[in-house]
């Protein structure tokens, strides 16, 4: 995986798949060790199409992602559903991400004062 200086990072599972799962869990806690700590990350439940097979129940992919400060959405790439919205959401965290740090930068704020300024509505 190559994420050097990535500003964001989807991590895909299939939620047919429970040891997807499992190995996206360790792509995340790769990305929190060594990844940069302003990256946003997305965690995607892929084929959201196949709820007769579901292995992952969408509760505990959501509390993970909570307790990991993670974006959550269930997708399906061969419906299309929440495809183009995962990728608006990440790119709406991503410019309040890097529009913070310019005011980090360059008014001293603190980062909580950005965050209340700037904080997307899906912030916890």
């Amino acid at each position: 995986m190559y994420y050097r200086g990535a500003a964001a990072a989807i991590v895909v599972y299939d939620i047919s798949n429970q040891a997807s799962f499992t190995r996206a869990k360790k792509w995340v806690q790769e990305l929190q060790a060594q990844g940069n700590q302003n990256t946003v990350v997305a965690l995607a439940g892929n084929k959201a199409d196949l709820l007769e097979a579901r292995e992952v129940q969408i509760e505990e992919a959501k509390t993970y992602a909570q307790e990991n400060g993670l974006f959550f959405m269930e997708t399906s790439a061969k419906t299309a559903t929440n495809v183009n919205d995962i990728f608006y959401e990440i790119g709406e965290s991503t410019f309040y991400c890097l529009l913070g740090c310019w005011f980090l930068d360059r008014k001293s704020l603190s980062r909580s004062a950005v965050h209340h300024y700037l904080a997307p509505p899906f912030a916890p």
